[in-house]
């Protein structure tokens, strides 16, 4: 606060009368000068025999001189002082609400726009710097499941380093993540949870980012130098920082909106809508990264196709495929498959992929029934008399996932048990579905089956595999 003149307050004409009716009223004679000798009331010639020092806050700034009664004067004296901080206090207080107030609504109206993380980080260093005492500030944010506090958004002068990441757990910064609790920190030196990751510093606030009492975040201002800080500083730091918290809460929303939009239109293509929302809601449970997964494969296909069509012009004939898939692509999707590729007028289907499923032998039986079923009952009288397809089915261990370059990648199933599939499929009549022997044992409470002629060995492999032909009632 800055400091009272003592030579202003006391030309007040009000305390001019005061000090007037107390001389009479006490029968004492003094006079009042400055630490410069200076006097202000009174005249030096009267007789003095005590000297009362008048303070404000802890400074001396004057002294009453004159008989041991003068003391009351002084204390007058005093009493006016304080009211003239308590005015100050008051006019301050006004100012700084007022100054707050008016930063929030300013911020209010930039943050109502905004749905960038790191511009709204930024707000929060540049309106800091602008109203607190500090060189240096950073924002941190921590992403769901990782201990890392992740730097988002710095300004450093004074050679202060603030690293790229800090694990929540650690130091003064990982504390106050954990307590939800602003903090000042006038002397980091001279506190035991302080790490030196933070290079150069010596006094810093650090407020957490929070949205209902879950943290995300925390945002700090650091100054080189010790006891900076005072605590209308961190009410001021906390508020811009809660105010900011609001909207980065908001973008960080919208972008993880934005990526699941963006998942679910690129789910869409493989799988049914119903598992496209498992797959979201299970927060990485799911992933697409290669991995070996027990899962049955269809492999289907129309006989004779190329023979069928080459009369029709190319627009007729995928026209014809187009509404023959989306056909088959509903009876997949409604048994819990997955969309692998179309390869001409073949389509692959995965059952237990990407999410674990039980029953994928049954459920692949089952596909591949009603999708005979409906070739039958086609509502296009084209596509019913000339569509017949052959369908094969196997099950076990196959590497899952995406897989392929940088520019370009296909989710897909590699192993042994895709080639058999596809060679059962080969094999198929129109209107015949073949299965393997572990299909068969599997599946045969359910469904009927009677032994195919034929046994399938892969290249280079010695074991025969047996098929079976699913009985369609």
């Amino acid at each position: 606060m800055k400091p009272i003149k003592l030579k202003k307050l006391i030309s007040k004409q009000d305390l001019k009368s005061l000090l007037t009716s107390a001389c009479d009223s006490i029968g004492c004679s003094y006079f009042i000068r400055d630490t410069s000798g200076v006097i202000l009331y009174g005249k030096e010639s009267i007789e003095t025999t005590d000297h009362f020092p008048i303070f404000f806050q802890e400074t001396q700034i004057g002294e009453v001189c004159g008989s041991p009664k003068a003391i009351l004067i002084r204390d007058i004296i005093h009493h006016q002082i304080n009211q003239e901080i308590e005015k100050r206090e008051i006019v301050d207080d006004s100012l700084e609400k007022y100054k707050e107030i008016s930063l929030l609504y300013k911020l209010g109206e930039y943050l109502s726009r905004q749905l960038d993380v790191h511009s709204i980080a930024q707000l929060i260093i540049e309106e800091s710097m602008e109203n607190l005492p500090g060189r240096s500030l950073a924002v941190y944010l921590n992403e769901e499941g990782s201990e890392n506090l992740n730097l988002v958004s710095k300004y450093s002068k004074d050679k202060i380093e603030f690293p790229e990441t800090l694990n929540y757990k650690e130091g003064i910064v990982g504390s106050i993540f954990q307590s939800g609790v602003a903090e000042i920190i006038n002397d980091v030196n001279e506190d035991n949870r302080f790490v030196h990751k933070l290079v150069n510093v010596r006094s810093m606030i650090c407020v957490p980012l929070s949205i209902n009492y879950k943290v995300f975040g925390v945002a700090l201002i650091a100054n080189k130098e010790v006891n900076i800080y005072k605590s209308m500083d961190l009410k001021l730091f906390t508020a811009i920082a809660s105010h900011c918290a609001f909207a980065m809460e908001n973008a960080i929303l919208y972008r993880k909106k934005l990526e699941e939009d963006r998942i679910r239109a690129n789910l869409r293509r493989y799988v049914s809508s119903q598992l496209v929302d498992a797959i979201i809601d299970s927060k990485g449970e799911i992933t697409l990264e290669p991995n070996m997964q027990n899962i049955t494969i269809l492999f289907s296909d129309i006989r004779s196709f190329t023979q069928k069509c080459e009369r029709l012009p190319a627009d007729k004939i995928v026209n014809y495929l187009n509404t023959y898939f989306s056909k088959m692509v509903d009876v997949i999707f409604n048994h819990e498959g997955t969309i692998n590729k179309f390869v001409g007028d073949m389509i692959v289907a995965l059952f237990g992929a990407p999410r674990p499923t039980l029953n994928n032998e049954k459920n692949a039986v089952e596909a591949a029934i009603n999708m005979q079923k409906l070739m039958k009952s086609f509502p296009d009288d084209w596509i019913r008399d000339n569509f017949h397809t052959g369908i094969g089915i196997s099950c076990g261990d196959v590497v899952v996932g995406n897989i392929g370059s940088k520019q370009h990648m296909d989710y897909t199933a590699i192993g042994d048990r895709v080639n058999i599939a596809s060679r059962l499929q080969s094999l198929a009549a129109g209107g015949q579905i073949l299965v393997t022997d572990r299909i068969y044992e599997l599946t045969k409470g359910q469904f009927s089956y009677k032994k195919f002629d034929t046994v399938v060995k892969l290249k280079g492999k010695e074991e025969a595999i047996e098929i079976y032909e699913v009985i369609q009632e």
